[in-house]
């Protein structure tokens, strides 16, 4: 009687566990979807995949806005069509930037508040205290950057439609310059978008060794054929694009990372003033190194490639060049210096020489000083 009655409360669980399976696929429909009411499917756009299949693993501050692509040359050939400009009082298809770049622990990029704006920016100010404390190297590492930024669209893939390039100040020079025919000086308007001419160039090496060259400019005119990268051109002008950080937070982010361009070892063969002062900024940038390691490598290579163009200037370099490449530091580093001068006059282009030295701030530098066990070891020959 016992195994009859569990047998039968066994065969009611089993019905019942049917029924409820049964009634569950009834409300999903035939292949598990739940009917209008419950879960719905929404399909997400190209751009939403687009956007996480980029995503970085490190929380990296830009100069630029979120919704602005950024174009990266790829390796080898390049095409590319240099849009208009689009803001007011625009002189140049492209927009003067200075930039701070790999600075904290992420590897910020932070436009210089000083020069973009004419106001205060901490690791200017920093860099303005190590001239003083006659610290040139150290110096050299916090100046920012000149780049060109333009909107332009890669005729090799122009469904990423409009992009932002903050390309290398020396490739701006080299486009220019092609644009404009050397014997009759008439000039090709590139960034027409009705009649302009496309760019080509090459992209060499990796990191700090990428180079661009072969630059060429089309032999035909050709249109522009994309409204919408005008419009968006339009509708966002690189000076809007760009995102300028408060003074603080570039302060906050410098001092947990500082730089990645400090050095690892400094020369202590200085008297005891000159070494409390090196040991003050060797600490400042060791305290900012540790940081600034953290980087991942993916972050690294961005700012490797971003900085390929990066010449350091110092006194003697200056004084080694010839005239053309005074002329050409005095361009880079926009000087306010006389340069209206008789190239062959040595003493005019000396002096010329010692105005640029002196708006960069480079100091002759000082004879090294022997350390004391050196000049004892001196006296003993001299008794010997």
């Amino acid at each position: 009687m016992a195994k009859k009655k569990r047998r039968r409360r066994n065969e009611e669980e089993r019905s019942n566990t049917h029924s409820r399976r049964a009634s569950s696929k009834r409300g999903r429909g035939s292949k598990g979807k739940k009917k209008k009411g419950g879960f719905k499917y929404k399909k997400r756009s190209a751009e939403d995949w687009k956007k996480r299949s980029e995503q970085s693993g490190y929380n990296r501050r830009s100069f630029v806005k979120e919704e602005v692509t950024l174009f990266r040359p790829k390796d080898g050939d390049n095409l590319i069509r240099i849009l208009p400009p689009t803001w007011e009082d625009a002189d140049h298809y492209g927009h003067e930037l200075w930039v701070h770049y790999a600075i904290g622990a992420d590897g910020d990029t932070f436009l210089d508040r000083n020069k973009m704006l004419g106001e205060p920016d901490p690791i200017e100010e920093e860099r303005m205290q190590a001239l003083n404390d006659n610290d040139k190297e150290y110096a050299d590492k916090l100046s920012s950057k000149k780049r060109v930024a333009i909107y332009l669209v890669d005729r090799d893939e122009e469904d990423k439609g409009i992009q932002m390039w903050s390309m290398p100040w020396s490739m701006d020079a080299d486009i220019t310059t092609l644009a404009v025919d050397k014997r009759t000086g008439e000039v090709l308007d590139i960034d027409d978008p009705e009649d302009g001419y496309d760019v080509e160039f090459t992209k060499t090496g990796k990191g700090i060794k990428t180079q661009y060259g072969a630059v060429a400019i089309a032999r035909k005119s050709s249109s522009l054929d994309n409204d919408e990268a005008m419009e968006d051109a339009i509708e966002l002008p690189i000076p809007e694009a760009l995102v300028y950080y408060e003074y603080e937070e570039i302060q906050k982010a410098f001092n947990a990372g500082g730089t990645a361009y400090d050095d690892d070892d400094e020369d202590e063969d200085e008297d005891d003033d000159e070494g409390e002062r090196k040991s003050r900024s060797k600490n400042k940038g060791r305290n900012k190194k540790g940081s600034a390691r953290k980087r991942s490598k993916e972050a690294e290579e961005e700012e490797e490639e971003e900085e390929e163009d990066v010449a350091v200037v110092t006194w003697e370099g200056v004084q080694e060049m010839d005239a053309d490449e005074l002329f050409d530091c005095i361009d880079e580093n926009n000087l306010d210096v006389e340069d209206d001068i008789d190239e062959e006059d040595e003493d005019e282009l000396d002096e010329l020489k010692q105005d640029v030295c002196k708006e960069l701030g480079l100091k002759k530098p000082k004879k090294r000083k022997a350390k004391k066990s050196e000049k004892d070891k001196v006296r003993r020959r001299r008794r010997r």
